[in-house]
């Protein structure tokens, strides 16, 4: 089995184009079209379908892109192991992403970093607040940018994981340009909760929103997705309303904004904060202060928007 036209098909979901997956993995567009299509061919179904310029997930690449990304999670993984038992002593930062910060900020962090400290990997993986809370909690990374509310951040003190608040993370609702709550210049919770909600999985959002609600209006969580890319597609359809923070909405380019609408929540997330999270392990380190510096002036610049 060849991995690597998953792993195209994982980034080109993240990505959102053709375009962008090539510059970041320093591969042509035609390689990546080529890979991809002689994938759809072996499976007999079309993975990605073009609108204009826009290129999304077909209802079949719907199905099978939660296996993908475990799949690529999964090699992600062993490459780390590997790395760990060949070199010992190689200088390493395993960090998680939560949905807060754009991947041109984290681009930017990685870049001034590297500029004092070539000599250090920097390992990133992508998941929902309470699950990379759990992993920096379990010592499988050492760090993450997530949201955090009061009730995870006693549980973080609790499990002696340090977290370090930057800004109160304000939330969005973000609905089709179409839909009849667009217009609007507040909202509250209780206003959407006759919706079709498409949530990130895993999220704080997602567990928030579960106590928030009623058991039959829980029911309209209907879709939990690993990538905002699928949500914005299918709420620029009208198939669906999401919550998404402000801080990444702030970063997205205005192509991927069009069709969707944004309306501030009045009583929604109040307690919820930007945090870093970490163990304390070998923090003292010269390179891991040094990065925890350039993430946070980079981070804070974020919350003034």
């Amino acid at each position: 089995m060849n991995i690597k036209p998953y792993i195209y098909v994982y980034n080109i979901v993240k990505n959102g184009t053709i375009r962008e997956t090539a510059n970041q993995m320093f591969v042509t567009q035609p390689t990546i079209s080529q890979q991809v299509k002689k994938l759809e061919k072996e499976l007999g179904f079309k993975i990605f379908e073009k609108t204009g310029r826009e290129i999304r997930l077909t209802s079949e690449g719907e199905k099978i892109y939660p296996f993908v990304k475990n799949l690529v999670d999964c090699v992600y993984k062993l490459d780390k192991e590997i790395e760990h038992i060949r070199e010992k002593d190689n200088k390493l930062i395993l960090l998680g992403i939560g949905p807060v910060i754009s991947h041109s900020i984290i681009t930017k962090i990685i870049l001034a970093f590297k500029k004092k400290h070539p000599e250090v990997s920097i390992s990133i993986t992508e998941s929902g607040s309470i699950e990379l809370s759990k992993l920096v909690k379990n010592n499988d990374i050492d760090s993450a940018i997530v949201n955090t509310d009061k009730e995870t951040r006693t549980w973080l003190e609790q499990n002696n994981v340090f977290h370090h608040s930057f800004f109160n993370t304000d939330f969005l609702l973000m609905t089709s340009s179409k839909h009849n709550l667009s217009n609007r210049k507040s909202i509250s919770f209780k206003d959407i909760k006759n919706e079709s909600l498409m949530l990130y999985k895993n999220g704080i959002v997602q567990k928030s929103l579960l106590q928030l609600l009623s058991s039959d209006e829980k029911q309209n969580i209907f879709l939990s997705f690993v990538d905002y890319t699928s949500i914005i597609n299918l709420v620029r359809d009208n198939l669906g309303v999401s919550i998404v923070p402000k801080s990444l909405v702030n970063s997205w380019f205005k192509s991927r904004k069009e069709g969707v609408s944004f309306v501030e929540f009045n009583d929604f997330g109040k307690s919820m904060k930007v945090s870093y999270i970490y163990n304390v392990g070998d923090k003292n380190v010269e390179y891991i202060k040094y990065f925890q510096s350039i993430l946070s002036s980079y981070v804070k610049k974020i919350g003034v928007q």
